[in-house]
């Protein structure tokens, strides 16, 4: 999981050639207050090279209490066992929360999982409520300009902007500064997800995904199998919700990356930063000692006689110039110290992308000292490119329908503040603890 601070396709299309496009249709008169059709209508979405998947859609009450909520309607994929005899089915979340099943699924990461569970399985994930291919979608905006006309150039959404690791008080009262205006932009914001996606939000959360996913089960499998689940970072939160809501259904159970429930379920989602800080902060000292293994041969940001300090004091150092580049650019600037560490957040997460963060931060720094158009596109292609653990997450930009309209949602957000402890804490609260981490545990939190 991560914390830190797009047109549509013809309707005329067949079924399969906008599925095999990356969108599932809705059924022809889908309407959210019909009742939920609960057949599976599979076909093919085989991506070029990576044949053999299958998606649907699968229909369920938005609220398993109260039918005249209405339905979702989930996106599901399944890559079907490869070999005999098929010991049943396996579920598997990504993580996120806001990870797409479909999109690990139908990429190389569905051959790795299936082939590491010997094949015998049917592999299974859904895009959970609110998120991705999935309708409803936690949907906050109708577009790119609507999303940057309301943000303004704040520091929200994609982290603060500041020099070093907050030990300065002039960067303090930059930070400070921002507060009142960052309070009312998040009192805002929540009206503004409520006005354009109204009855939505109160419905997405862990508790729901976990009884969608016995119902899809129940719909494939029948409910006298037990149900087998693979979770990854947060999706080991959806695992430890199932084994504990329903322990009389649980079959073989794979946590993987495991985030601590307690902390997510029992405490205000800010103070979730911490726990996060300090894991990314050990994960980058590895990364720092590995690079300096592997020399300049291997690590672009190496040097002959590096060190993992050399290497985590060249990053910092990196940091700053760019903080130092957009203070002086402005608005023309192409990145901003906030955009590099949340690369450096995203890339940490899989070792096996640890070459492509070192080659992105090499390029950047190419950039700044001579930004030339091949260095330019360079950093560019990098900062574009996002990782989960198994392939890739999915944007805010995701579509919202069946159409394949951007969304900007807030996926993560509206999961783990359903999850979490009502705050009751103030903004100002929020701003002290990022400083607190930062300060005493990595300059990585902003």
């Amino acid at each position: 999981m991560k914390f830190s601070v797009t047109s549509s396709l013809l309707v005329s299309l067949p079924f399969l050639t906008a599925i095999q496009a990356g969108v599932i249709p809705l059924p022809d008169g889908y309407h959210r207050y019909a009742a939920p059709n609960n057949s599976l209508q599979w076909e093919d979405c085989s991506l070029d090279g990576l044949p053999g998947r299958e998606c649907t859609r699968f229909e369920v009450p938005l609220d398993w209490h109260n039918d005249g909520a209405g339905k979702a309607s989930l996106a599901m994929i399944r890559y079907p066992a490869t070999k005999q005899p098929k010991l049943g089915t396996l579920f598997m979340n990504p993580g996120g929360p806001g990870g797409s099943g479909l999109n690990d699924v139908k990429g190389a990461a569905g051959d790795i999982i299936l082939q590491s569970i010997g094949g015998n399985y049917d592999l299974v994930s859904w895009d959970p409520r609110g998120i991705g291919k999935t309708i409803p979608k936690t949907a906050c905006f109708g577009s790119s300009e609507e999303y940057d006309t309301f943000w303004n150039d704040s520091f929200i959404p994609t982290g603060t902007e500041v020099r070093g690791d907050f030990t300065s008080q002039t960067v303090l009262d930059d930070f400070y500064v921002q507060l009142n205006t960052s309070d009312d932009l998040i009192r805002r914001i929540g009206e503004q997800c409520i006005a354009y996606s109204p009855n939505v939000f109160q419905y997405v959360g862990t508790a729901a995904a976990v009884r969608d996913m016995v119902a899809i089960h129940d719909a494939l499998e029948g409910p006298e199998k037990p149900i087998n689940y693979w979770g990854m970072s947060y999706g080991t939160v959806v695992g430890m919700y199932f084994v504990n809501m329903f322990p009389d259904r649980v079959g073989r159970v794979v946590l993987d990356s495991v985030v601590d429930p307690r902390l997510w379920a029992n405490r205000p989602t800010y103070e979730f930063l911490r726990n996060t800080i300090e894991s990314t902060d050990e994960t980058f000292n590895g990364f720092a000692e590995a690079c300096a293994k592997a020399g300049p041969s291997k690590c672009a940001i190496a040097q002959q006689n590096s060190t993992a300090a050399s290497i985590r004091q060249w990053t910092r150092d990196l940091l700053d110039a760019v903080y130092d580049y957009k203070r002086e650019a402005g608005a023309s600037a192409l990145f901003t110290s906030a955009d590099i560490r949340n690369e450096i957040h995203t890339k940490l997460y899989n070792p096996q992308k640890w070459s492509n963060l070192s080659s992105g931060l090499y390029a950047v720094k190419e950039t700044l000292d001579n930004p030339t158009a091949a260095n330019l596109t360079q950093a560019k292609r990098w900062l574009s490119e996002t990782f989960s653990p198994m392939g890739n997450l999915e944007s805010r930009a995701e579509p919202n329908n069946s159409s394949g309209t951007p969304a900007y949602g807030y996926e993560l957000e509206a999961v783990s503040c359903s999850d979490a402890q009502d705050g009751d804490v103030t903004t100002k609260d929020v701003f002290d603890a990022i400083v607190n981490v930062t300060q005493n545990f990595s300059p990585m939190c902003k």
